[in-house]
Formats: structure tokens, C-alpha cells, sequence
């Protein structure tokens, strides 16, 4: 084989070898719109900042039933879902805080994005503190990201005597 041809066929699999998604160091302003507006209705109690932010086809999950909501609503049934569980277990003062990112993945329009969180709050006047991560994927239409799948996993719960 020539020198010539073995050089290419070198860096064709070098090239190869580059992963085919963009990871930069953390997602822009506009990637990070629905993910403010998660944590804002947490902490408000008002979910109507969730309108419009979840494609027709979006699947939210977390830890309380039914615990998946489907569909272009899903976001508004899950907070729904969430402020009639805040009832149950008597939560009040929510107060949830996105930590800094260090999973992050970009390729075109879509994007991956894990969340971690803390979330303080009172259940039934005892505080609490919940540490988890909230996984979301996201598809841009347009310069606006919608949010296709959101995930909450719980990593610890403590809550006062």
C-alpha cells in the first residue's frame, strides 16, 4: 500500500474516532429557559410559566403516581400531579436550586442535560432536604429548545426530627 493512502486511511479513522455529539462546557441561555422555568414554578407554585415548554410527544416521570404524564400537557399535568403531592405530605416553602452542570451533550437540534438540585422545603413544619437530578432531553424548533423527555431521581432525602 502507498505511504499516500495509508495516510488517509489514518486519519479517516482518526476522524472516526471523534465523537459525533458537541460537548461543550454547558448549555446556553436558551437550553437552560425551560429548566429555569421548572425550578421557578417549583419554588412559586405556579406552573403556568410550563405552557408551551414540552413537545406534542414529551414524557415527564417522577417518583409519585401515577409517575409518567405523556403528550404536549405532560409538564402541565406533572405539576398538577406535583402540587396535589405537595398537599399529601403537607410540603410547604419550597425552595429548589439547580447546582452547577457537569453532564452535558449537543448534537444539532437536541440536547441532553442532567440537572443536579437540591430542594428544601418543610413536610408537615419539618425541614427537609432532597438532593436528586433532573434529566432532561430537548429538541430546538426554531431558537426556542422544548423539553421531549424530563426525569427526576432522588439521591438522598432527610428530613429533621
Amino acid at each position: 500500500m502507498k505511504l499516500r493512502t495509508l495516510s488517509i486511511y489514518s486519519a479517516l479513522l482518526l476522524l472516526s474516532a471523534v465523537p459525533l455529539c458537541t460537548r461543550a462546557a454547558g448549555p446556553d441561555a436558551a437550553m437552560m429557559k425551560p429548566v429555569s422555568a421548572i425550578i421557578t414554578a417549583l419554588n412559586t407554585g405556579n406552573g403556568s410559566g410550563l405552557r408551551n415548554l414540552y413537545t406534542p410527544g414529551a414524557t415527564v416521570v417522577d417518583e409519585f403516581s401515577p409517575y409518567s404524564w405523556n403528550g404536549a400537557a405532560a409538564g402541565a399535568n406533572w405539576f398538577s400531579g406535583f402540587t396535589a403531592f405537595e398537599k399529601q405530605i403537607k410540603l410547604t416553602n419550597p425552595n429548589a436550586r439547580a447546582l452547577p452542570i457537569k453532564n452535558f451533550n449537543h448534537t444539532g437540534d437536541r440536547a441532553y442535560i442532567v440537572v443536579p438540585l437540591n430542594f428544601a422545603a418543610l413536610i408537615d413544619g419539618k425541614r427537609a432536604l432532597e438532593t436528586g437530578t433532573m434529566t432532561l432531553t430537548l429538541q430546538r424548533g426554531g431558537k426556542d429548545w422544548r423539553i421531549v423527555t424530563q426525569s427526576w431521581a432522588t439521591n438522598s432525602l432527610t428530613v429533621s426530627k
